[in-house]
Formats: C-alpha cells, structure tokens, sequence
C-alpha cells in the first residue's frame, strides 16, 4: 500500500494514463488531497516498476450500508492481461472483508469492454446507471 511520497511517486506513470488527469503535479496533489480523505491504494510493483494500481475507499451509504469503493484501477499498457487487475481485486476483496463491508462497488467507462469482461468474470454485477452532470 502506498504511504510515502516516495510510493506515490511510484504511481504516476500509471495513473497518467487515466483521461481526467493532465499532468504529473496535478496528479500528485490530487492523490495527496484524497488520501487525507481516506482514499487508499495498492499496487503490484516489480523490478522497481507499478505494473498496475487500484484506489479505493470505505464509505457509508444509506442505500447500500458499509461498502468499498473503488475509484480507480488501472494497468500499464505493456502489463494488461497478465492478472494484475485480478490479483488487485482480489487482494481489495480480503481487505472489504475485513473491515466489515458488505459490497464493493466501482464504475467503468462505458468503452472499456475488457474491463467488463474481467469484472464480470470476477463475479461483480451491472446493477445501475451512472448519471453525471457537469455544474
């Protein structure tokens, strides 16, 4: 899990691979900013390379009670395939156990069909629509 800023540094050429983040600084302050608000992430490194990263948090929902949430999960394109994705949602399934969750929850881009597929093989279900609304 990342802690450091020496750990954070590891995620950003990951990261920058997401669309809403522009640049190194941005991403930085960003993740600064949503750690200090419980955001989480974990990471699959080797030879001194984050193959792949997944952030997440704990909320409460009237709806849904305790759940996890995942924010963002992403793979270094030269690394998708290899399981990564799978061992990261795995590792964050023992950890929404284990701090009492009763589900985990995350969002995907609706052109990411791979990501679909993996989710679904994972055992998550399409169970809502998205709405979003630029203010």
């Amino acid at each position: 899990e990342a802690l450091s800023n020496e750990d954070i540094e590891k995620f950003v050429p990951v990261l920058l691979q997401l669309e809403s983040l522009l640049n190194k600084t941005n991403l930085l302050l960003q993740i600064k900013e949503q750690m200090s608000l419980g955001y989480r992430l974990i990471f699959i490194e080797q030879d001194n390379v984050v193959k792949a990263a997944l952030g997440f948090r704990h909320i409460n929902c009237l709806s849904r009670g305790s759940v996890l949430y995942i924010d963002d999960i992403i793979t270094l394109q030269d690394f998708r395939k290899q399981g990564f994705a799978t061992a990261l949602v795995y590792h964050v399934m023992e950890i929404s156990k284990s701090i009492g969750c009763s589900q985990i929850l995350l969002d995907c881009g609706f052109k990411l069909h791979d990501a679909h597929r993996l989710f679904l093989k994972l055992g998550f279900s399409l169970s809502s629509h998205h709405f979003i609304m630029n203010v």
